[in-house]
């Protein structure tokens, strides 16, 4: 029997009582378009489903629909490929993935109160894209050969771990920026 880890997760990870910041088809449809990307589906329903915020007050998660600073996508993600772009012209030897649109490269969904970063590593379509964390200001990475939702199933489930985040990390739900 196959899990459906997003209704599992919707379980533990309550939806809050106020959504913001959702996209409709058609906005989803129009900033894929402007970036020249599709995002996995997952990750469109996580977004569409608990809306602009984090979790446990330390993972947040980038979007295309709001304008704070923090969780702006475009401008968000861009801060973090342009610093991961600088570290590896610096030490190629301990940055070894490539950005996207490249093939097999990093795109940004998520980051840590702490620095840490959460890439797509985006081989294949969006469905098939895996997870990859880098530790804050360190060439350290951890990869995990799952989509966006069942890594963080696992991760609150307890059912794996990951050495950068704290084990109670969620004991908070999910927090909307407001």
């Amino acid at each position: 029997m196959d899990i459906n880890y997003a209704v599992e997760l919707q379980q533990i990870l309550k939806k809050p009582n106020k959504v913001y910041s959702i996209g409709t088809k058609d906005k989803w449809n129009r900033v894929q378009k402007e970036l020249g990307s599709s995002f996995p589906k997952d990750y469109i329903n996580f977004i569409d489903y608990y809306g602009t915020g984090g979790i446990g007050d330390f993972l947040w998660f980038l979007t295309l629909f709001e304008e704070d600073l923090n969780v702006n996508y475009k401008k968000r993600s861009s801060v973090m490929l342009d610093a991961y772009q600088e570290s590896k012209q610096k030490l190629p030897e301990y940055y070894s993935h490539n950005l996207y649109p490249e093939d097999n490269g990093l795109l940004p969904f998520a980051y840590t109160d702490n620095g840490d970063e959460l890439y797509w590593l985006t081989k294949g379509k969006p469905e098939q894209w895996h997870v990859v964390i880098y530790e804050s200001r360190s060439p350290k990475f951890y990869y995990y050969a799952m989509g966006l939702i069942e890594f963080l199933y696992k991760i609150v489930k307890k059912l794996m771990s990951c050495e950068i985040f704290d084990d109670d990390m969620f004991y908070s739900g999910m927090r909307i920026l407001q």
